[in-house]
């Protein structure tokens, strides 16, 4: 018996309530000081790591597991259907109150306004040369293989609970991170060693690379004229969110 294909409309809704649903579950964990990984989450779903994984990354939910899914999270059948403006999104508002200043939701004219574009033509989709250059120009030959690209797509995985954030500072200068740019930071990822991510340090925001080994945690700058920050005793820090990109104007 073939599986019925789940509407893209209803595909699309069914992934933002979810990842509405791990966000409020994640932010929820932190404000109390407690561990919020991803395995856990899908443990109390009822998911492997790997099937949270696939319908984390988009894969469809199907309408039995829909079900489960709302039943494990005590919310009605059928609430994962329902569009997202209704008073369910409203702990995950107040939980995201605490916001670093200059930020804002990454939404499609937020992104355009960033990058100096027209917004109706940001939303149409940029050209994008096929032919890959390094740091130069695409082959004359190849200026017929233009395919439009979503920029939205390629920088937002997870629009309900990524925001920009304006940098300040100088910090962070030598992976590409300048004052005043713009950073793309999304709420739904688990901070793991390596990450670049804005975290909270006694109520003060910073962004910085994320060290965690050897039960060591601290974050270090990317500029040698800045010190690394090793909380100490009665400090308390908190990864606000992962950094996934950084916009850059040039003129």
């Amino acid at each position: 018996m073939s599986r019925i294909a789940t509407p893209s409309d209803l595909a699309r809704t069914r992934q933002a309530r979810l990842m509405l649903l791990w966000l409020q579950w994640r932010l929820s964990r932190l404000s109390t000081g407690e561990d919020a990984q991803e395995r856990d989450f899908a443990a109390g779903l009822g998911l492997s790591p790997s099937q949270w994984s696939q319908h984390k990354a988009g894969k469809p939910l199907g309408p039995r597991l829909a079900r489960q899914i709302e039943a494990a999270r005590g919310q009605p059948a059928g609430w994962l259907d329902r569009p997202q403006e209704d008073s369910a999104a409203a702990p995950l508002r107040k939980l995201l109150e605490i916001s670093p200043p200059d930020s804002l939701p990454a939404t499609t004219q937020a992104l355009a306004q960033a990058l100096g574009i027209d917004p109706a033509a940001y939303a149409r989709g940029l050209g994008l040369a096929e032919s890959p250059t390094q740091a130069g120009f695409p082959s004359p030959a190849a200026d017929h293989r233009i395919q439009r690209v979503d920029l939205n797509a390629e920088l937002v995985q997870h629009e309900e609970a990524t925001l920009l954030v304006r940098v300040r500072g100088e910090s962070m200068r030598d992976v590409g991170i300048f004052d005043g740019n713009l950073l793309v930071v999304d709420k739904s990822l688990t901070p793991v060693h390596g990450d670049i991510v804005v975290a909270i340090l006694d109520n003060e925001f910073t962004c910085k690379k994320l060290y965690c080994r050897d039960g060591l945690v601290k974050l270090q700058p990317a500029n040698p004229d800045f010190p690394e920050i090793v909380p100490q005793e009665g400090q308390e820090l908190r990864i606000w969110g992962v950094v996934t990109s950084t916009v850059t104007r040039f003129r």
